[in-house]
């Protein structure tokens, strides 16, 4: 657990420092892994009426993806990985597939659910939007990667993300097919919302519930204030 800031860095360096990298023919320290930074802020603040203690929360993922690989072919020829480069290359390409994927599935399972309320055009029938399309199937659990990003990917999240591209005329294909992944991830739609939870003492919340149960009531009755009601059952009574 970290209470400061400078704790939280230290362990992001530490992190930071045993990535594993490797020498490839294109690049002198290649990424051979995924680097994945998550931890869970929480704020308390206690009420002194109430004794309830309200904690605020949030998870934050700091995720560094490591770039697709060519064994052969492309413009500079592949990096011609062998033995555990290559094992290492083909685990990267195959979860970067993955999300490609998920961020596919998810972008048209949001287009179909925002259209599943349309009354179907002529001829439309069984197509994505209409009333009859199936529920679409988003394989988080096809790789640890997307299943880590699965908040951050259409559920309770903000969501930020930066592309690494190159100018130069030989990785021309390279830049488009990244552009292309960053124009389906910006048609996702998160649904942000607070997280708030009450912890205390059995006693207290059960207190607290009560009185909050008796406001409902009271502005269901039309009850603004507990001194208006006393009043207004008081006047009752005299009327009796």
């Amino acid at each position: 657990m970290c209470t400061a800031v400078p704790d939280a860095m230290r362990l992001m360096r530490t992190g930071a420092e045993n990535r594993h990298v490797g020498e490839t023919r294109l690049n002198r320290e290649s990424s051979r892994s995924h680097s994945v930074f998550a931890c869970t802020l929480e704020r308390h603040s206690k009420s002194q009426e109430t004794g309830v203690t309200n904690v605020l929360f949030s998870r934050l993922n700091l995720i560094d993806l490591a770039g697709s690989e060519r064994i052969h072919g492309g413009e500079h020829g592949g990096s011609q990985a062998t033995g555990k480069h290559f094992r290492e290359a083909c685990h990267i390409n195959k979860s970067l597939t993955t999300l490609g994927r998920v961020i596919m599935e998810l972008v048209e399972a949001q287009r179909s659910s925002s259209g599943a309320g349309r009354p179907p055009s002529s001829g439309g029938l069984g197509r994505p939007g209409s009333a009859s399309a199936k529920p679409r199937h988003v394989p988080y659990r096809d790789s640890r990667l997307t299943f880590l990003l699965q908040d951050s990917l259409g559920g309770n999240a903000k969501t930020l993300m930066i592309a690494n591209i190159s100018p130069s005329s030989v990785s021309a294909q390279e830049t488009l097919s990244t552009l292309q992944f960053m124009s389906r991830a910006k048609c996702i739609r998160n649904r942000a919302t607070i997280n708030l939870d009450a912890r205390g003492d059995v006693v207290l919340l059960q207190r607290e519930i009560v009185r909050l149960n008796n406001e409902l009531d009271n502005l269901r009755k039309g009850y603004t204030e507990p001194a208006i009601q006393e009043n207004k059952e008081l006047r009752e009574k005299l009327e009796e």
